[in-house]
C-alpha cells in the first residue's frame, strides 16, 4: 500500500435498541409525589407543605443516546537514528560489517547536575541510522445524549436493550425525541478524533479504520411538571426508571 492512499474502512450497520421501562404511569406518578416539594427552597422553619404542589402534567419521553465505539490502526515503517554511548577511547564500532564512527554529542545527564558539574556536558557514542516497522493502535468509545453532548452512561446488570425492529412513534402519553448527531456525522466525528496518520510515516504497510458499533439507544425518562400554588412556581422533576433516580 503506497504512503499516499488512505485506510481500508469499515463502517458498521447502524442499530437502533430500546430499553422499556417496566414502571407504570401510576409507579411514576407516586414517586414524584413523594419528591415534588424538593425543587421548591424555602427557608428551614417554612418548609414547603406537599398540599401546596401539584403535578399537573407527567410525560413518559424516550431519549436516545448514541454510542460510537471505532479503532484506527497502522503499520508502517519510518527511519530513526539509534545513539549508543561508548568508552572515550573508542574510536569505531562495526556492526554487521558495518562502521560506525565515534563522535560526540550532548550528554543525557539531568540539567542540575550539569550545572553543578557533577555530570559531562558531552559524552562519546556512534549513532546508527536504522528503519523501524510501527504499530499504533489508537481506540474511540463514546457516548452521545440526545442533544450530542458527550455523557457517560452506565447501565444496571440487569438492565439489557432489545432491538428496536420498527421505527418508534410518539403516542398520546409518549413522546420521542430525535438525535443531534447523524450517523455519518458520528463516523466523522471518530475519524477526525483518532485516524490521523503519523508525521513520520515513509511506507505504510497496513491501515485501516473501523467503526465497530454504531447504535442509538433509547431510554426511558418520566417528566412531572409540578406547581406550586401560593407562588405559582414551576419546576420540572425527571425521573429516569431505568438508575432509579429522580433529579430536578
Amino acid at each position: 500500500m503506497s504512503s499516499s492512499s488512505g485506510p481500508e474502512e469499515y463502517i458498521a450497520p447502524v442499530r437502533r435498541s430500546i430499553i422499556r421501562t417496566r414502571v407504570s404511569q401510576r409507579e411514576a406518578l407516586s414517586y414524584f409525589e413523594e419528591y415534588k416539594t424538593r425543587p421548591f427552597k424555602r427557608l428551614p422553619f417554612q418548609p414547603i407543605r406537599p398540599e401546596e404542589v401539584s403535578v399537573v402534567r407527567m410525560t413518559l419521553r424516550y431519549e436516545p443516546v448514541l454510542l460510537v465505539e471505532a479503532s484506527y490502526e497502522i503499520e508502517y515503517m519510518r527511519s530513526n537514528v539509534y545513539q549508543i554511548h561508548i568508552d572515550d577511547n573508542v574510536i569505531k564500532v562495526i556492526i554487521a560489517g558495518q562502521e560506525y564512527g565515534a563522535e560526540k554529542v550532548p550528554s543525557t545527564s539531568p540539567r542540575l547536575l550539569k550545572l553543578i558539574h557533577l555530570a559531562r556536558k558531552e559524552v562519546n557514542a556512534v549513532r546508527i541510522p536504522v528503519k523501524e516497522h510501527v504499530r499504533i493502535v489508537r481506540k474511540f468509545s463514546k457516548v452521545y445524549d440526545h442533544a450530542g453532548k458527550e455523557i457517560k452512561l452506565r447501565l444496571p446488570p440487569d438492565v439489557k436493550p432489545e432491538p428496536l425492529v420498527e421505527e418508534l412513534k410518539p403516542s398520546v402519553d409518549m413522546e420521542v425525541l430525535s438525535h443531534a448527531i447523524s450517523a455519518d456525522q458520528a463516523v466523522r466525528i471518530a475519524r477526525a478524533s483518532i485516524a490521523d496518520r503519523p508525521k513520520d510515516v515513509e511506507d505504510v504497510l497496513k491501515e485501516s479504520f473501523r467503526i465497530e458499533r454504531l447504535e442509538y439507544l433509547y431510554l426511558p425518562f418520566f417528566y412531572a411538571e409540578c406547581v406550586h400554588s401560593p407562588t405559582r412556581r414551576v419546576r420540572i422533576l425527571r425521573y429516569d426508571p431505568t438508575a432509579g433516580v429522580i433529579t430536578y
